[in-house]
């Protein structure tokens, strides 16, 4: 079972143009989660998404924690407020914790279908 945790995130100081979401994946299984897929966004004060990204992190071992980054192009203007989320989309072998929740569930769907 895996679910996701989003740290936040950061603008690139060395190019101002990308930013950098970091977030965590917990696997409280007993077996190796594979090809685990995750989608982050970032969505603006009127909760609309202005930036989708989407990869695949590959292989989770069994009972861990994995911090991730996943890097983006985008710029942010310096009155812009923007909210971060990472969530897990997908994965070979496992079973999300958040699609056990109603409320995740539907947020997974305004957020992530693209």
């Amino acid at each position: 079972m895996l679910t996701s945790v989003i740290n936040s995130y950061y603008i690139n100081e060395l190019n101002e143009e990308q930013i950098f979401f970091s977030y965590s994946i917990i696997n409280y299984g007993y077996e190796e989660a594979k090809n685990v897929e995750v989608v982050c966004i970032l969505y603006d004060e009127n909760d609309d998404v202005v930036l989708r990204e989407k990869e695949n992190i590959g292989n989770v071992a069994s009972t861990s924690i994995v911090y991730k980054e996943m890097y983006a192009d985008y710029y942010v203007e310096d009155d812009e407020l923007l909210g971060p989320g990472c969530m897990i989309v997908g994965c070979d072998n496992c079973e999300i914790l958040t699609n056990r929740i109603l409320e995740y569930r539907e947020l997974l769907e305004k957020y992530t279908i693209e």
